[in-house]
């Protein structure tokens, strides 16, 4: 049987990952911290790339107050991989582009 290839996550995933935490989170607010650090995206690319790591088991999504979705980090070895990666990707944009600005 052939082996299923590794799923390829929507652009900023990483992003993503790295602003959320074990605490519940308004997609609003998730969207805040993204721009405060400096990434562009569209609300609908954004709850699409939740919907993808809520899918993957990374993000636990539920219907908060008043209806309202809202999300948090999973728990759990998958979760650190993928956090592990996110940050190893962080770093290696930030030499980048610290390399690009000298």
């Amino acid at each position: 049987m052939a082996k299923r290839p590794k799923r390829m996550f929507p652009p900023k995933s990483s992003a993503v990952l790295l602003c959320l935490s074990l605490t519940e989170q308004r997609q609003s607010e998730i969207y805040a911290r993204l721009t405060a650090s400096g990434h562009t995206l569209r609300l609908s690319q954004l709850q699409q790339v939740l919907d993808t790591l809520t899918s993957d088991g990374l993000v636990v999504t539920r219907r908060g107050w008043r209806g309202a979705y809202v999300h948090r980090l999973a728990e759990g070895e998958a979760v650190e991989v993928a956090l592990n990666e996110a940050w190893a990707k962080a770093e290696k944009e930030q030499g980048r582009n610290e390399k690009s600005e000298s």
